[in-house]
This record gives structure tokens, C-alpha cells and sequence, in this order.
């Protein structure tokens, strides 16, 4: 078996991914890029020459601009890659491969001064944190070129992003693993996983009324949009992070983990999990768009973006120098699409903190009360009970 600390000596072959929703791209890709790198070396967010080359190759543009191909223009774009900069900078030096992932304390005091650097732009918090006045930089031109409205709940997004950052160091700290339950929402939230599939609305000025922002099938939704991003994510970087860290926070790691399974088995298991998402996403997208007004169209249609422009980066970032392993061989192996999903099953997933997500599902609901007693959330038909007489 493959442990979490260990990296098979070829190239694994993925799984085929299902993902039938359109790829689109932003003509500004490349001038964002450009852009971008400029701005990574305006702050230095970067630890050392390495680092600072893997993070200028990593085409952090083209990634803007496969997600939020509608943007509405090439400033906002622009501004989108440098969040993507950031994040990525942010997560080597801070979270998942340097010394502070180990050290809660320090953490916590570096992300309250990156956060109040965001909340009151006007005033520098301290002028020499590179990362704080990133983020500054990033709120300030949100302001302007969205709205000051868009800039501040950025900054509330980003709440969560620091929480759950910081609860993974404190369990690297601990040497605690997650299991699926509890890295279900840790990936969910970490590395802004519920930051970025919100951006391309706030691009577009697009604010959903306060009721329908509070609807728990659109935050279902967004929360799978979220989810399959970055469980697809971790698909092709599940050996350059078995290399560089092992510390099991990768979907393919937790899987293996928790069922017993080499890296290949683990790799179709976690496709199946991922796949029963993306379908109930379908089908939970179609009922929103059939019911709902043209702003809340819209906002499916930038999700729909935002997981197949994630998707579509993957596949070339495969072979960018952030993704190649020490020895520079490419890292995994991609081998397609799939016109169908690999696992239909309709049940909830055995995993109880996104179990609720079947609750919308428009054709069986996943009833908690009905289910309790028996075995459990995708274990059996407890618990589903079905809509409209279907």
C-alpha cells in the first residue's frame, strides 16, 4: 500500500473525468499573466529564488481567465489572477509547505494583520507584511473597479479561508489526520475554497437579494461548485503533495486512509465520490434555473464556469513547474472525459458534514429524522424520500 509519505515511481493514469459543462476562456488570459507576475514581484510573495520562479510559471492569468471567462473587464481580471497569486503564495509559505503550517500562534497573529490590512484598506497595518499589503492592494482595487459593497464581503469571505487555515495548523501541530467527515469541510474552506466561485459574481455587480442569498439549496449548490473544484484539484496534485508535505490533506490521502486502499483504488473510490456530486449539481442547477430569475441564472451559469475552468487549468498545470515532482517528471497522468459518470448511486455520501447537500436534491430528498436508526447517509434507502410522487 501507498502510504500518504511515499510517491509511486510512474506517473498514475487518472481516472476520466466527468464534467459535461462547456469550457470557455477570457480573451485577457495572457495580459493578466503578465500582469500578475509584475505584481508577485511588486510584493515579494515569495520565500526565495525557487519559489519565486514556480510561482511566475504558474500562469495564474490563464487560471483567471478560465474561470471567469465572462468577466466583465480586463482590471477585474487582472485583479482575480492576483487573488489566484496570492493564494497560491500564501499557501507554500504560510499553510501547506513551510515551517509556520506547525506553528498555530504565529499563524494566528500573521492572519489577523492580513485581515485587518483588507477590512480598513485606508490605514497599513504594518507597511513591511508582503502578504497583508497584497491583500490590501487586492481590497483597494475592488473597491474601485467593482464596488466598496463587493470589497467588503470579499473580506468577510476571507474569514473562513484564515479559520480553517489555522485549524489545519493546529492539527498538523498535533500530528492529527483528518478523516473524510472532517476534511470534507476543511477543503471546502481551505485555500478559498468558498472565496473563488463567488468572485466572478462580484465582478459582474451581481448581489443576490438577501433572501435568495439565503436559500439553502443556492448555498448547497455553491458549496458543491466549491467541492468539486477543489477534489479535482486534488487529483493532480495528490503527488507533488505526497512529496513535499504527506501530511494526508488530499482527498486521494483521506480516502486511502480511511478505506485501506493503495493510491490506484483510491483514486477510483474518490472518483466515485466526486462524481455523485457533480451529479446531484446537475440536477440541482437545472431545478434553480427553471425556477429562478435572470440574476439567479446567472449566478449558475458563473459556477458552471468556475468548476469547468478549474478543470481545464488542471490539465495544463499538470506540467507546470509548481506541479512537477523534484526529480521533474510529470506528476500524474491525464487520460479524458467520461461521457458518464462513474457512480450514479442517488443515495447521500457517507460523509455526514455534506450529507445534508441531498436534502434539494429535486428528485429524492435525504430526510435526517426518517434516516435516523438506520445505516446511515449513502448506506441504504432510509431516510430518501421521494418528491412529486417520483
Amino acid at each position: 500500500m501507498v502510504t500518504s509519505a511515499q510517491s509511486p515511481s510512474v506517473a498514475p493514469r487518472l481516472p476520466k473525468f466527468y464534467c459535461p459543462l462547456p469550457e470557455v476562456i477570457h480573451p485577457g488570459g495572457d495580459e493578466a499573466d503578465a500582469h500578475t507576475v509584475s505584481w508577485l514581484d511588486q510584493f515579494g510573495l515569495y520565500s526565495d529564488p525557487v519559489q519565486r520562479n514556480r510561482m511566475a510559471s504558474t500562469r495564474c492569468g490563464r487560471l483567471a481567465a478560465f474561470m471567469a471567462p465572462l468577466c466583465p473587464s480586463q482590471d477585474l481580471l487582472n485583479v482575480f489572477a492576483d487573488f489566484c497569486t496570492w493564494a497560491f503564495a500564501f499557501d507554500d509559505e504560510f499553510c501547506d509547505e513551510g515551517p509556520m503550517r506547525f506553528k498555530p500562534g504565529e499563524q494566528a497573529d500573521a492572519f489577523s494583520r492580513m485581515h485587518r490590512a483588507m477590512e480598513i484598506p485606508e490605514y497599513p497595518v504594518d507597511p513591511d507584511d508582503r502578504y497583508a499589503m497584497a491583500l490590501r492592494d487586492i481590497r483597494i482595487r475592488l473597491d474601485a473597479f467593482a464596488s466598496p459593497v463587493q470589497g467588503d464581503r470579499f473580506t468577510e469571505w476571507m474569514r473562513n479561508y484564515f479559520m480553517i487555515e489555522l485549524r489545519k495548523s493546529g492539527n498538523a501541530a498535533r500530528s492529527i489526520r483528518p478523516d473524510l467527515n472532517s476534511y470534507a469541510v476543511a477543503r471546502l474552506y481551505g485555500g478559498g475554497g468558498m472565496v473563488f466561485p463567488r468572485l466572478p459574481a462580484a465582478f459582474e455587480h451581481l448581489t443576490l437579494p438577501p433572501a435568495v442569498q439565503a436559500r439553502r439549496d443556492v448555498h448547497a449548490l455553491t458549496e458543491m461548485a466549491a467541492t468539486i473544484v477543489c477534489w479535482d484539484t486534488d487529483f493532480f496534485a495528490c503527488v507533488k503533495e505526497r512529496e513535499r508535505t504527506g501530511d494526508g490533506n488530499n482527498l486521494i490521502d483521506v480516502v486511502s486512509a480511511q478505506y485501506g486502499l493503495p493510491l490506484d483504488e483510491a483514486m477510483v473510490t474518490a472518483t466515485a465520490l466526486r462524481d455523485r456530486v457533480m451529479v446531484l449539481y446537475l440536477k440541482l442547477g437545472r431545478k434553480i434555473r427553471a425556477e429562478g430569475d435572470p440574476p439567479l441564472q446567472r449566478y449558475c451559469l458563473l459556477l458552471d464556469h468556475y468548476i469547468r475552468g478549474s478543470l481545464a487549468w488542471d490539465i495544463e498545470a499538470a506540467a507546470f513547474p509548481r506541479y512537477l515532482r523534484s526529480d521533474g517528471a510529470v506528476p500524474v497522468t491525464f487520460t479524458g472525459f467520461a461521457d458518464v459518470p462513474s457512480d450514479t448511486d442517488p443515495t447521500p455520501l457517507p460523509v455526514e458534514s455534506i450529507a445534508w447537500w441531498w436534502r434539494y436534491d429535486p428528485v429524492r430528498r435525504y430526510d435526517p429524522v426518517r434516516a435516523e436508526g438506520g445505516t446511515g447517509p449513502g448506506e441504504s434507502d432510509e431516510g430518501l424520500a421521494t418528491v412529486d410522487g417520483q
